[in-house]
């Protein structure tokens, strides 16, 4: 029995002893300035990190700024900053607290990432990386288009003439669409920028369709300013004869209208007796014997369509006898 009661205290110095050691190792000293805070402890026993970190947009566009998303820990009860260093082709473009990237740093085709490092006001985390987005293409648009006739007539061959910008600098190629009274004509080829009028009428609606490319992506389709194809002149396709038959000129004017307009015919210049059918254009003169041969005489034809377009034929004649 004696022995037993000697054994029970020293049981209880022994924990005693080790109990007053374990307390006396679990304070520690204050943190000293300039030393590496991440080795220093952190209040709340974890040092502060990045739990997830993403950029949007998707797919970063070359004329729209890149924001950083993240989230993080810091130890309880503890703020968490963060420093945001951005990576363009392996190159830092901007570090400090800001986390949006802002267009003119990057372009199409460059790679871009942010390695973002936390802290809190007891010590700083490892950097997080995120992934790598590579900028996309932008799209090329149209900035004028111009018509060649601007003010076209039947008949007449209008050619379009775009211009183009491109964002990223690619070179631009367009394809065409030709539209009349607002119904888009098959069977053309779009890579024509040219329209021939011929089979209209006047006061058609037209209208040219451009879409442009960068070889990647097509731009918008945008219209031409509308025009209306106005009144056709006519056209004088005959020659006059310089023989007499029988002592008789007669000269059949042939003109045609590209509207379908009816024609009327007169004589502008012409020596006396000459006669021309206003309706058909047939030119007889019946000349005296002392002029054949002898002097060279002036006739000028005149046709028109009653719609303001003129044609006009002028020549000298020199008569034989046939």
């Amino acid at each position: 029995m004696i022995v037993k009661r000697a054994f029970v205290p020293l049981i209880l110095i022994a924990v005693l002893f080790c109990s007053c050691t374990k307390e006396k190792s679990s304070s520690s000293s204050p943190i000293s300035e300039g030393g590496d805070a991440s080795s220093h402890p952190v209040s709340s026993g974890s040092l502060p990190e990045v739990v997830s970190a993403s950029l949007s947009p998707e797919l970063p566009l070359p004329n729209l700024p890149i924001l950083v998303r993240c989230d993080g820990m810091g130890g309880e009860n503890e703020p968490v900053d963060y420093v945001y260093r951005w990576f363009v082709d392996d190159a830092v473009v901007q570090e400090g607290p800001n986390p949006i990237l802002n267009p003119g740093t990057y372009k199409k085709g460059s790679s871009v990432f942010v390695e973002i490092i936390p802290s809190n006001p007891s010590a700083k985390g490892k950097p997080f990386r995120t992934e790598v987005k590579n900028v996309g293409n932008l799209p090329p648009t149209i900035e004028s288009i111009k018509l060649n006739p601007s003010t076209p007539a039947v008949g007449d061959v209008i050619t379009v003439i775009p211009t183009g910008i491109d964002p990223d600098g690619d070179i631009v190629s367009y394809k065409y669409e030709w539209t009349v009274n607002s119904i888009a004509i098959p069977d053309l080829p779009r890579e024509r920028n040219t329209f021939d009028t011929t089979g209209l009428k006047k006061g058609d609606l037209l209208c040219a369709v451009v879409m442009p490319s960068d070889g990647e992506m097509h731009g918008a389709p945008t219209l031409s300013e509308f025009v209306t194809l106005k009144n056709a002149t006519p056209k004088i396709t005959s020659y006059p004869p310089s023989t007499l038959v029988k002592g008789i000129y007669e000269y059949q004017v042939v003109a045609k209208d590209p509207d379908g307009d009816q024609l009327f015919y007169s004589l502008i210049k012409s020596p006396a007796g000459m006669t021309i059918d206003s309706s058909t254009g047939l030119i007889r003169w019946e000349p005296p014997s002392s002029l054949i041969g002898k002097r060279e005489i002036a006739v000028q034809i005149s046709v028109i369509d009653g719609n303001g377009g003129v044609a006009n034929q002028e020549y000298t004649l020199y008569l034989n006898i046939r």
